[in-house]
This record gives C-alpha cells, sequence and structure tokens, in this order.
C-alpha cells in the first residue's frame, strides 16, 4: 500500500514492477535520477488507487507533463501532492487540477514552470484545496490575489522564497479572508511537505 524510494539506483523497469501493486496508495520517489515519464506512466495506469504522491524530480527534467498527465487521467483519488524540482506546463497542471477533485494538498517547491497563470489556474479548479505549500517558483503577488475568492475549503497558504511574493498581499488576503492563514515566514518548507501525509488533519 505505501512505498518510499529515495535516492537510490532505481530505474523505470523498477517502477514498472512496482506498478504491479494494483493497491499502492502512497507513493513518495525522491532523488531516483534515472527514473523517467515512462516509470511514471506505469504507475499511474496500474495504481489506480493512489492517495499520496511525492515526486522530487532533482531538477533532472526527465519527469514532467507525460507524466502528470497520466497521474491525471488515472489518479482520481487523490488528496495530496507534493513536486520537488518538477517542472510541470499549465498542460499537465490544467488536468491535475481539473481531474483530482478530491485533493487537498499540494505542495510546489523549485518548480521553475510555476508562476502566476498556473497558480490562477490552481486557485480556479482545485475546489477542494485545503492547504497550498510554494517555495522558489515564479509567483508574484498578483497570482496570489487569486486565493482571495478561489479555493473556498483553503485554510492554510505558505510561501517561501518566492521574489515576487510580498507581505503586502499576505495582509490583503488576510482582511479578504479571515479564516485563512497566510504564512510568507515559515520554516523550510520541505521538511513539512514530506510530513504531511503523517495525519490527515494535522499541519
Amino acid at each position: 500500500m505505501e512505498i518510499h524510494l529515495e535516492r537510490l539506483q532505481v530505474s523505470d523497469v523498477g517502477l514498472m514492477a512496482i506498478s504491479k501493486c494494483s493497491g499502492l496508495e502512497v507513493f513518495h520517489l525522491v532523488k531516483t535520477p534515472d527514473c523517467s515519464n515512462t516509470g511514471i506512466c506505469a504507475i499511474a495506469k496500474n495504481c489506480m488507487l493512489l492517495r499520496k504522491l511525492h515526486i522530487d524530480g532533482w531538477r533532472m527534467n526527465r519527469i514532467g507533463d507525460e507524466g502528470l498527465t497520466a497521474i491525471a487521467k488515472n489518479s482520481a483519488n487523490l488528496v495530496e501532492i507534493v513536486l520537488i524540482g518538477v517542472n510541470p506546463s499549465s498542460t499537465s497542471l490544467m488536468a491535475l487540477a481539473s481531474n483530482c477533485q478530491k485533493l487537498e494538498r499540494l505542495a510546489l517547491c523549485r518548480c521553475e514552470t510555476i508562476g502566476d497563470p498556473e497558480i490562477s489556474c490552481i486557485a480556479t479548479k482545485c475546489l477542494a484545496l485545503k492547504k497550498l505549500w510554494i517555495k522558489g517558483c515564479r509567483v508574484t503577488d498578483s497570482g496570489l490575489e487569486a486565493f482571495a475568492f478561489g479555493c473556498p475549503n483553503m485554510v492554510n497558504l505558505k510561501v517561501k522564497k518566492c521574489k515576487g511574493v510580498t507581505n503586502k498581499v499576505a495582509y490583503w488576503l488576510r482582511s479578504k479572508r479571515a479564516s485563512l492563514v497566510v504564512n510568507l515566514d515559515a520554516d523550510e518548507i520541505e521538511p513539512e511537505v514530506m510530513d504531511v501525509s503523517v495525519s490527515d488533519g494535522v499541519a
């Protein structure tokens, strides 16, 4: 039901073998440079019960649109996605936002292709989203303003190391949505997002 692979010499051959575990619900793939879209597609097509997916692509650009689009098409039960060093385009992000209607927790760290249009897409499409973490992305105040009305169930927004984001947008969002916790000065995101799955009810 749960598999974590980190800093291992695992290739797509290994991921294809894992894809035979049709009951897989939690999958973490962290810093495995020999894995690509091919292996992720195999996981997506055969492990349709996935609830939590963490991918640290190590900025290798071997996992991207093809793999994420396959995840979007086949993983309707996803409640948590963490993408670190992965560069999805607006196409795959739109697919994830549109098809993963149960998505409650999303973390985007060091994703060079994530900017204001992509954040606006999340705000518009991810209606079930409760918690969003953003670190080191090309996001500005203008993009975050979409959360004044988007993602009606959101309770927690954390932003770190996004040069275009200022405290002004945090104050503005709090004035629009008193129940939304906006944190621009949080501790490092990665240790926390790697632990968010410990308890669905605890940040």
